[in-house]
């Protein structure tokens, strides 16, 4: 043989052995569950036999993926490809015809698709040219259709006196502190514009059930206070965890961490009354006029014993869709429950007797509805939303009916949410223009933001990937609950926290965007 022809021959030869599990005939198969993550794959030398009709002409790879008979989702990311390529979807057959074909752009993608009835699937990429990349795949394998009960019980402000003195009579569930000094409606902050520390403590009661408070916000009045600071963290004072405060302007907000990271909020579950929650701020006071001294408290519930119903998916989550199981069917029947007031708004009593406000998913919506006992010149209803529970904008406005002794029932929907928690109020309006706030409440509707947060546990740095370029605050708190500074360094889509001078322990990964937490993360450091 022509030496010269010798290396072309036994490299043909090398690819025709190493590729030829990557034709229809012969495809490169997986087992699904486990999830898997191939790196370093290209199409390189593949054949071209893609189904003709959605055919790249080009080389292909092709997958084989294998499943059970009861999986209804697949879950794929190509991971950073190198150029543009065709994604194909076809089942059963390599060669029938595709579920799903379309053209997609280099970088990274994921993939949902819906399937039933068959235990083999056949994903290409199909490209033009030789591409590089990594694969990522999971599955939800089974479902089941649940109904779980309500066991959030009666959570409420406890007006049964656990406040002595209380701050207004009409509010018997607070209390307010200024250096050490109790306060009444009005307060008398002295001396003024000096520093000193003031402390609100809140009374709440849950007799039936396991609900429990898990936020704070707190908005002073940027012309009654100045100089707002707080600890970074307090410990909890019914469950093990901490209080992990961030401050934004006059605006403090404290979310609880149980040290399980379960997602509880401070209270046990036992059957209680007199549950207090105390937050002191070192400030300067402005004023003492009540107008300018004003304080918006809001709280919001862990949402823990909400009822649900639908499918619970179970299976494999690839590591780059870490919560693809949150994407299947069902939604409670309704969300964590939000409590508000004003330390000095007037607290009388209120234009309509209202008998319930619920929320619900329903696929990408939200449906909202309430129920009044009675409506007393009422004009009409707004419904308004937020991303933190401080900015709101009115989503929707609904007619009153008057003066009514009568149950009115109401309803609207949301249809177009936002992501991760939604914050909902009521808002009722007198043909006087005087107004009222008798409900709030929120939502944990299904994120979609993803991070890919790793390795876990880390010996010197933590990596967190994001698909967006959005900016993200990142915070990373002891297993004491003081907050750590450490090395940062930011690239487009990634934040890479140096570790490597954190002893050993378990740590609290935060991230925020816009004062809204989007997701936290216990973090094991390990040497």
């Amino acid at each position: 043989m022509n030496k010269q022809l010798l290396p072309v021959v036994i490299a043909l030869l090398f690819s025709h052995e190493l590729f030829s599990q990557t034709n229809c005939s012969s495809p490169y198969v997986l087992n699904i569950c486990p999830d898997v993550y191939l790196s370093n794959q290209s199409n390189l030398a593949m054949i071209d036999d893609a189904p003709a009709l959605y055919n790249i002409a080009g080389e292909d790879i092709v997958y084989q993926i294998n499943v059970p008979i009861t999986t209804t989702k697949l879950f794929l990311t190509v991971v950073s490809a190198t150029g543009p390529y065709r994604a194909t979807l076809a089942k059963t057959n390599c060669n029938s015809t595709p579920t799903y074909s379309a053209n997609q752009s280099a970088g990274s993608s994921n993939f949902y698709f819906t399937v039933s009835n068959a235990t083999t699937y056949y994903f290409w990429i199909d490209a033009a040219s030789t591409i590089s990349f990594d694969i990522a795949i999971g599955a939800d394998t089974a479902s089941t259709i649940i109904n779980i009960p309500n066991t959030q019980g009666a959570l409420e402000f406890d007006p049964s006196g656990c406040a002595i003195p209380f701050f207004n009579p009409a509010k018997p569930y607070y209390q307010v502190f200024f250096n050490n000094v109790v306060q009444t409606d009005p307060m008398t902050l002295s001396p003024l514009f000096t520093a000193g520390t003031m402390c609100i403590s809140t009374f709440f009661r849950n007799l039936t059930g396991v609900e429990a408070i898990s936020k704070f916000l707190f908005d002073f009045d940027v012309n009654g206070y100045s100089n707002i600071q707080c600890p970074d963290s307090i410990p909890g004072r019914y469950t093990a965890g901490y209080w992990i405060s961030t401050i934004s302007g006059n605006k403090i907000t404290y979310d609880f961490v149980d040290s399980l990271n379960t997602g509880i909020g401070d209270f046990d579950g036992t059957p209680n009354s007199c549950l207090e929650y105390q937050f002191c701020f070192d400030l300067i006071p402005l004023s003492n006029s009540p107008q300018l001294t004003n304080i918006d408290v809001q709280m919001n519930s862990d949402n823990k014993g909400a009822p649900y119903s639908g499918t619970l998916n179970q299976g494999c989550c690839p590591s780059t869709i870490p919560n693809c199981h949150g994407s299947g069917g069902g939604g409670g029947g309704g969300g964590g429950h939000a409590f508000g007031f004003g330390v000095n708004d007037p607290g009388t009593s209120l234009p309509i007797e209202l008998l319930n406000f619920d929320l619900a998913k329903n696929e990408n919506k939200i449906n909202i509805k309430w129920s009044t006992a009675s409506e007393t010149n009422n004009d009409y209803f707004s419904i308004e939303r937020s991303k933190n529970g401080y900015d709101w904008t009115v989503l929707k406005t609904i007619p009153g009916s008057g003066n009514s002794t009568n149950t009115n029932n109401y309803t609207t929907i949301d249809e177009d949410t936002y992501s991760a928690i939604s914050y909902y109020r009521l808002k009722q309006t007198d043909y006087d223009g005087k107004f009222s706030y008798p409900a709030t409440k929120s939502i944990l509707n299904e994120t979609k933001e993803v991070f890919n947060i790793y390795p876990n546990p880390t010996i010197d740095q933590l990596t967190i990937e994001y698909e967006s370029n959005e900016n993200y605050e990142i915070y990373l708190y002891s297993n004491l609950g003081n907050k750590i500074s450490v090395p940062v360094s930011n690239e487009i889509g990634k934040t890479v926290l140096h570790t490597v001078g954190l002893q050993q322990g378990i740590y609290f990964l935060f991230i925020y965007q816009n004062n809204e937490l989007k997701k936290k993360e216990i973090i094991s450091i390990i040497k």
